[in-house]
């Protein structure tokens, strides 16, 4: 269903001639919150995994705390996932669930600066950590830092060079700063990995038409 719902958004972008980059922040749901820090694996399973590996280095309460926490962002509560995990990081500063945790509540409710701050502390324990580097990129897609979110995204491709998120998002960022044949051509990698991958046909269309090759572009948006 988002899928559906990000194509007919670039669709409508086009037919409306609303320049792309005033409706990025919806067409920024590619980074789906559930995807932030698992890259493609259900969120509320990896946090779960990791809870279940490091539960028993916390006391009763933290633990408590924590699985409370990853059960209201199950939920979508956001607010009060944030809550929780701000009275375990008050028992331990370092319990990395709790951090990835209160980094995801604040991209849930909104609050891109501070959830950058958290997602950074998530790199200082584990610098290669792919989910966070994607969550900087979306934070900061989402707060319209197209330059910062594409200096994330150059990031996590450094360390997986053809992951279908980065290239996507960084493609619709390069997209949002007229960038056209540089988001196509990071749309083409997608497709040369997966010719079916729906958001990159969407974006490859989308930016030919921007880049006035409709006739081309309607290959890829039919």
């Amino acid at each position: 269903i988002l899928v559906i719902i990000t194509i007919s958004l670039i669709c409508n972008t086009i037919l409306l001639h609303i320049p792309f980059h005033q409706t990025y922040a919806i067409s920024a749901s590619f980074s789906t919150l559930a995807k932030v820090f698992t890259v493609g694996i259900d969120l509320s399973n990896s946090l779960i995994d990791l809870y279940d590996k490091i539960k028993s280095h916390m006391t009763p309460t933290e633990s408590t705390l924590t699985g409370s926490g990853i059960e209201q962002i199950d939920s979508e509560n956001y607010n009060e996932a944030s809550n929780l995990f701000d009275q375990t990081l008050q028992i331990d500063s370092n319990n990395l669930v709790a951090i990835k945790g209160k980094a995801l509540s604040l991209l849930g409710i909104g609050n891109f600066d501070e959830a950058i701050v958290y997602l950074d502390k998530v790199l200082q324990l584990d610098p290669n950590n792919l989910g966070a580097l994607l969550g900087k990129g979306y934070a900061y897609s989402s707060s319209g830092n197209n330059i910062a979110a594409i200096t994330a995204y150059d990031n996590v491709l450094q360390l997986d060079p053809y992951n279908p998120r980065a290239l996507i998002d960084k493609a619709l960022n390069l997209y949002s700063l007229e960038r056209f044949n540089e988001a196509i051509q990071l749309f083409e990698i997608v497709l040369s990995q997966n010719p079916n991958n729906a958001e990159a046909l969407a974006g490859k269309g989308s930016a030919l038409i921007a880049s006035d090759k409709k006739d081309e572009a309607s290959n890829y948006l039919d």
